[in-house]
């Protein structure tokens, strides 16, 4: 009778754990940077990180706050972060909190194409009351593409061994 009472107070407690509100997550949406313009001077475009709640593991009828959260700390909103968030593979540039609800990393150089990137975040950046889903998340760069047009083949009249592929 004992081992029946242990059994029914561990599912009562099952249950009522069940039954409480889960708690409310914050995951990043990443905006991976496209393709670098084709102009004169160009320079790569930034990667854009941005923070929103994540209602998929909340119970139904449980509250959701509106709008975005608010997750840097407030010593670090506008600011350059030099520690604590880490792009792999590594690539040189800046990062900064851009307001307090979005990361921006501005790359010195081109973004390699086609490669998949992992970026870690360390808790200290954020207040203490976000709770992240994840401080690890990948993106992938767009792969290296060609398109060709107006293809002509093109056979020198002085020289017949002269032969080319002109296109745009």
């Amino acid at each position: 009778s004992l081992v029946i009472l242990l059994a029914a107070g561990g599912i009562l407690g099952t249950l009522y754990y069940q039954s409480l509100p889960k708690p409310i997550l914050i995951r990043a949406l990443i905006e991976a940077p496209g393709i670098t313009p084709n102009v004169e001077n160009p320079e790569p475009l930034n990667l854009q990180i941005d923070f929103e709640y994540d209602f998929s593991n909340l119970r139904p009828e449980q509250e959701r706050p509106s709008g975005r959260p608010s997750v840097a700390r407030i010593d670090l909103v506008d600011k350059p972060v030099s520690t604590g968030i880490r792009l792999e593979p590594a690539m040189s540039g800046t990062w900064a909190w851009a307001g307090d609800r979005s990361f921006v990393f501005s790359p010195q150089q081109e973004w390699p194409a086609g490669t998949e990137f992992t970026i870690k975040f360390d808790k200290a950046l954020f207040v203490k009351e976000a709770r992240l889903k994840s401080r690890s998340y990948q993106f992938m760069t767009p792969a290296f593409q060609v398109s060709l047009s107006d293809l002509e083949f093109y056979q020198d009249p002085q020289d017949k061994a002269v032969r080319k592929v002109v296109s745009t």
